[in-house]
């Protein structure tokens, strides 16, 4: 995948500036190490964090880690990255789910997969913030974040071609999404609820109440029955 990255690179100046605006700002963050290591989340993060001649962890949804060195490619065991600096790198920002939270009382997310192997992390940067609350999840763990674009209503309201949508959203996405959801019903979202992953799962924990606002959770939850012979509840409980 990393390769994959470097090819489209090379083919692409605009994405290519973009890498290397990465590149500099990444080299900035961690002047201070004698090495560091970059890090990004399967997959979109790797098109970032994969940086030339900069040893890289790839993160893996499934909790799998690889270390990508020059032209090795070797699993990350145990505590390997005790006390080595880390920098991970991510396309988006948004909520913050996938970096930091807790399931089940457990801590999950990128972060925690690079701190269970024992990488120091002081500083994470984002190709695009924002701003929906993934920046205090970050900074309540003690890690600085930086940006390269910050997507705030100014942003939106200068380059968006649908900026009074994209604003309300911005301003308040829950109740942007209990009004979509009045309107357009919610059966677009009927693929998901038959992720393997855990995705699905993920997905109604935090969204449940908003088909409940919405009053789309009975017809929702009836197709998904009649789809894939479960409930929503069935889901949520992590039964098959």
């Amino acid at each position: 995948m990393l390769q994959h990255a470097v090819r489209i690179r090379k083919k692409n100046p605009l994405f290519n500036g973009v890498t290397e605006q990465v590149r500099e700002k990444a080299v900035e963050l961690m002047s201070g190490e004698s090495t560091f290591l970059s890090a990004g989340g399967q997959r979109d993060d790797w098109f970032f964090s994969g940086i030339e001649s900069i040893p890289h962890i790839s993160m893996y949804k499934n909790g799998k880690m690889e270390m990508v060195d020059d032209e090795r490619v070797f699993p990350i065991p145990g505590r390997y990255l005790h006390e080595v600096p880390v920098l991970p790198i991510f396309d988006v920002l948004t909520e913050g789910h996938s970096t930091y939270r807790t399931e089940d009382g457990a801590e999950k997310g990128w972060i925690p997969m690079l701190r269970e192997k024992g990488a120091v992390i002081t500083d994470v940067l984002v190709v695009a913030n924002r701003w929906q609350g993934g920046e205090k999840v970050i900074s309540d763990l003690g890690i600085n974040v930086h940006s390269l674009v910050n997507v705030d209503k100014l942003f939106l309201r200068r380059f968006s071609p649908n900026a009074e949508r994209d604003v309300k959203y911005h301003q308040n996405p829950s109740e942007w999404s209990v009004e979509y959801l009045r309107e357009h019903g919610a059966m677009a979202l009927l693929p998901q609820m038959n992720a393997a992953d855990g995705r699905a799962k993920r997905f109604l924990q935090r969204y449940d109440y908003i088909l409940s606002l919405a009053s789309q959770r009975y017809i929702f939850d009836h197709a998904v029955q009649q789809e894939y012979g479960k409930s929503l509840d069935n889901i949520m409980e992590g039964n098959k």
